[in-house]
């Protein structure tokens, strides 16, 4: 099942080389994309996950993701995508999603893919 591939995931380190791939390779974008994608995958469902995500670092990356890759639709739609699935846990990650400025980068994202399907739907 899903959720037990998360946890799986999150228990060998993937989460933190996810993370860590982000950080090193802040201006290749295909790795900014495949990274979201991965965290957006992790944050479906798993709450415990998605509070591991955040003790990584993985909300700032991902932040710091949309914000240095602003042309780039699919970052900027996963990187909505995995904030709002990572706010779903409640409690502590809204407010690390706001102090890493993720409600001004779902709000720049949404602004500059206004003509996209997806990213504005999901920065809502």
């Amino acid at each position: 099942d899903s959720s037990e591939n998360q946890v799986q995931i999150a228990a060998l380190g993937g989460i933190d080389a996810v993370v860590a791939a982000m950080r090193g390779h802040n201006n290749a974008t295909e790795v900014q994309e495949l990274c979201t994608w991965a965290l957006k995958e992790l944050t479906v469902n798993a709450d415990h996950v998605k509070v591991k995500i955040a003790e990584a670092g993985g909300i700032e990356a991902m932040v710091v993701a949309m914000l240095g890759n602003m042309q780039s639709r699919d970052v900027q739609e996963l990187g909505c995508r995995s904030l709002v699935n990572a706010m779903a846990e409640g409690g502590e990650n809204q407010v690390k999603i706001a102090q890493a400025g993720g409600i001004e980068a779902v709000v720049a994202a949404m602004r500059g893919h206004a003509g996209s399907k997806e990213t504005p739907r999901y920065g809502r």
